[in-house]
């Protein structure tokens, strides 16, 4: 098995650089079975079980009887393999599902907090407030280097996942297009220009990860010979 996500290094100047690794094109996946996001969170996200190798997609087989498959590329597909295609893939109705919130920051602010997180979410949508949230740094926040005065952060930004479980998958999209317009609606919405010219909406949350299919990098980034 490769490891999956990114990698990070420093290079000459002692700068920290991220690099992207090849998407996932074979892999074994199974479904695992939590009784709360806390069980997630003690049980997946924390667990030593698990490494930079490894990661997580929350949406379901179409498939409603099958638990354990080989993940390979669409032409590659049989009996007991599937493609990560949103054909393969969704949320399911009527089930619990755990939600996946990536905050990547706001405008001006490198190294939030997820009590600044938080509160900034609750403050635009209250019907957060109720549901119990995880918080976690992501795979490429809080990197350290060792150092002689104490150990030296060397990650460019602290970004957060937040985790929370929700009564009915189906509704996954809904609430992320809800969370997102409040955020605008709030003034918490920026643009960017793409190096084509076009125009990106931001916002805290990354309002494109809500897809059944799509790949959560939960566990850190791998390091290379040069990284510590």
């Amino acid at each position: 098995r490769k490891p999956l996500g990114k990698s990070a290094h420093l290079d000459k100047y002692g700068e920290i650089q991220i690099t992207q690794l090849p998407p996932l094109y074979r892999g074994e996946a199974h479904i695992e079975h939590f009784d709360s996001v806390d069980a997630f969170a003690d049980d997946c996200l924390l667990s030593d079980k698990f490494d930079p190798r490894d990661a997580l997609a929350f949406g379901v087989p179409r498939k409603g009887d099958i638990n354990e498959w080989d993940v390979v590329t669409k032409d590659k597909e049989d009996a007991g393999s599937l493609a990560r295609t949103a054909e393969n893939f969704h949320w399911r109705a009527d089930t619990p599902a755990i939600m996946l919130l990536d905050l990547d920051g706001f405008d001006g602010v490198t190294n939030m907090t997820a009590a600044d997180s938080d509160s900034r979410l609750c403050r635009v949508a209250p019907w957060l407030e109720p549901a119990r949230r995880i918080y976690v740094p992501s795979s490429s926040s809080c990197i350290y280097a060792e150092d002689s005065d104490g150990d030296v952060l060397l990650s460019r930004k602290i970004a957060f996942h937040c985790y929370l479980a929700v009564d009915d998958g189906s509704l996954i999209p809904d609430i992320g297009r809800a969370l997102v317009k409040a955020l605008i609606e709030a003034g918490e919405g920026h643009v960017r220009f793409a190096r084509d010219g076009g125009v990106l909406l931001r916002t805290l949350v990354d309002g494109a990860v809500w897809q059944p299919e799509r790949l959560d990098y939960a566990f850190g980034v791998t390091l290379d010979s040069d990284g510590d």
